[in-house]
């Protein structure tokens, strides 16, 4: 769902290299509101020697200063056992689409070094220092780790399902880092993903965690012929297969899944109705055309 970008620090604000296995994740606040780009420029020059490793503010673009191979001095006695991820804020609760970031940047470097949920703490844990400030309540920190080091199930089939206000059913034509155009799940980060890469007509669709693009890259295209109006969906690998409704059956649980595409036909054409912007980001609830004989909107949706 998100791109990283990598701003690298001063050398005078990190140390190169680390003996110790990566154990442990710390969660800062920056305790201002300037953009994690900003902070990425800041470090990027001599200031005194402080560092994280990632910075984010919901934007959709997370900053990296400082690699993992790295000791970034964040927070004193951990910092060799440690990657230190700042989330823009004040002082004020994290915003959804930061605490989506997050849960997507922790979750992955979980898995990647294999931390466990305890390994993921505060800097108040380490130090005692009031951060992430609005986080040192015990509460409400409990509340957000347990949200934040969560995985994602990534093998949820998509599905067409009555629309019940965006539940699930929020999703965004985003470019990976890679340029490539993925459809992304704003709720759960993950991407319309072909599974396996088989690009045979039939293959039920899934949602996958993000993967460079790979099997998850489409084409996003106006099709306007006499019969219909709407968006034809394609994997770039296989222009001519769509996305469709299964049998062309609207009800709700319906796969949906690649197909011969057809022009016109109504269950390979979508579009966007309810677009709700965050953080500078429009996020599309997908309706198929094809259900609106039934008086009821359908769109995709992830299996629950």
């Amino acid at each position: 769902m998100y791109s990283i970008k990598y701003i690298p620090a001063s050398t005078s604000n990190y140390r190169a290299g680390r003996s110790h296995k990566i154990d442990q994740i710390i969660i800062h606040f920056t305790a201002t509101e300037a953009p994690a780009y900003n902070n990425g420029v800041y470090f990027s020059r001599p200031n005194g020697e402080t560092s994280a490793h990632y910075f984010l503010d919901g934007s959709g673009t997370i900053i990296q200063s400082v690699q993992d191979k790295d000791i970034a001095w964040h927070a004193v006695q951990a910092n060799y056992r440690s990657i230190g991820i700042e989330v823009v804020s004040s002082g004020r609760d994290f915003t959804e689409a930061e605490i989506l970031e997050l849960q997507w940047l922790v979750t992955w470097k979980m898995k990647e070094y294999g931390i466990s949920k305890s390994g993921v703490l505060r800097h108040f844990d380490v130090t005692g220092k009031q951060c992430p400030r609005p986080y040192v309540d015990n509460a409400k920190w409990q509340k957000l780790k347990d949200r934040i080091t969560t995985q994602i199930d990534t093998q949820s089939k998509l599905i067409i399902y009555s629309y019940w206000r965006g539940h699930n059913q929020q999703w965004a034509f985003v470019k990976d880092k890679n340029g490539k155009t993925v459809i992304v799940n704003r709720k759960s980060g993950k991407a319309i993903d072909v599974a396996n890469g088989d690009y045979t007509p039939g293959q039920q669709l899934i949602a996958y965690e993000q993967n460079d693009g790979a099997n998850q890259d489409f084409t996003v295209k106006d099709v306007t012929p006499q019969e219909a109006v709407g968006l034809k969906i394609s994997p770039v690998q296989a222009d001519k297969l769509a996305l469709a409704v299964s049998g062309a059956s609207y009800k709700a649980g319906t796969p949906v899944i690649l197909w011969d595409y057809k022009a016109g036909s109504a269950e390979q054409l979508f579009m966007p109705v309810i677009a709700v912007k965050v953080s500078g980001v429009t996020y599309y609830t997908l309706f198929s055309c094809g259900a609106l004989k039934a008086g009821l909107p359908l769109c995709l949706d992830e299996a629950s």
